[in-house]
């Protein structure tokens, strides 16, 4: 697909929180990296500070040139409203005359290098280009957590690969058909997947944060992620629940059984061990089922409340 470098304009969204140390380094190093592989585009970098309580945008201005083909721009938000709306916020800054629209982190793990090899396969095939995390030099535990939770996913319509990321390069039409997606309550990823636009997978390893400091997502962080990711996708996860609950009842019952010939061959007849085994495992099925759909319940009433996504903080008198 071929598309006019003279009218080429790019637009990248900086989702940033405290990460006034970060920001000015990254936007140089994109600036400079869209310059020189695309001469006579336009680009323009957008940083969505959401409520930040350090100096971030006082900080990048001062530290960032802005030229005829370059323009820094800048939403800020009252609060910490997430990163979901500060995609949508940035996205929408972006859905009108941007040739191609990057995603990408503002603390530098997501490698320059690799948005402009991702920025290069979409122009080439006119497709999205989505990051996929190489989780190869992962430790074990994080790996089998991956799996577990794209097992958990899969059967969705659409799903993607495991490590799929919010890094991501994206055409003008998918940008506007994700903004029309009605919901609130918005989980990125599963609303890609469901539009189910032509979209390459590019593989990437992290990077380290530009400032040497370790990664903001804990394990409370990742485990949050993990049940959003599931409960995001609705009844299509329904079908992994009930063929788990159906792996877990029929277990318990040839448990059952076993312990039963066993307790009756030593002539002892009570099986108390095996009904309450039986009935702790039916109670923590109850539980799951309960959680989840407890889950889909609160994002039915944050789309009752029509609340908006985010609320600009009003900086013309700051």
């Amino acid at each position: 697909m071929t598309i006019n470098a003279e009218t080429m304009r790019f637009g990248v969204v900086l989702p940033a929180r405290n990460e006034s140390k970060t920001l000015p380094n990254l936007i140089s190093e994109i600036h400079y990296s869209i310059e020189a592989e695309y001469p006579n585009s336009q680009l323009e970098i957008l940083v969505v500070d959401d409520g930040s309580s350090d100096d971030t945008l006082q900080t990048v201005p001062n530290r960032v040139t802005q030229s005829e083909r370059f323009t820094l721009s800048f939403i800020s938000f009252t609060r910490n409203f997430g990163k979901e709306a500060a995609m949508f916020a940035g996205l929408k800054h972006f859905s009108k005359d941007s040739t191609r629209i990057v995603i990408m982190d503002a603390d530098g793990q997501h490698p320059v290098n690799e948005m402009l090899s991702m920025l290069g396969k979409s122009l080439d095939s006119g497709c999205c280009v989505v990051g996929v995390q190489d989780h190869s030099t992962n430790g074990l535990t994080y790996k089998w957590a991956n799996k577990i939770l794209h097992s958990a996913i899969s059967p969705a319509e659409g799903s993607s690969p495991t490590g799929t990321s919010d890094f991501r390069v994206l055409t003008h039409d998918a940008v506007e058909k994700f903004l029309a997606l009605p919901e609130r309550s918005r989980f990125s990823r599963e609303l890609f997947d469901f539009l189910g636009l032509p979209t390459i997978y590019y593989r990437y390893k992290v990077a380290s944060r530009i400032d040497g400091s370790t990664s903001r997502w804990g394990k409370r962080s990742l485990f949050g992620y993990a049940i959003t990711s599931i409960t995001a996708r609705g009844s299509s996860v329904l079908p992994t629940l009930i063929l788990a609950a159906s792996g877990v009842v029929s277990a318990v019952t040839v448990y059952a059984i076993v312990v039963s010939v066993i307790s009756v061959s030593r002539g002892e007849y009570s099986g108390t061990a095996s009904i309450l085994f039986a009935l702790v495992m039916f109670q923590i099925l109850q539980f799951i089922f309960l959680f989840f759909i407890s889950s889909i319940v609160v994002n039915i009433l944050t789309e009752s409340k029509q609340r908006p996504l985010y609320i600009e903080q009003d900086r013309t008198n700051s």
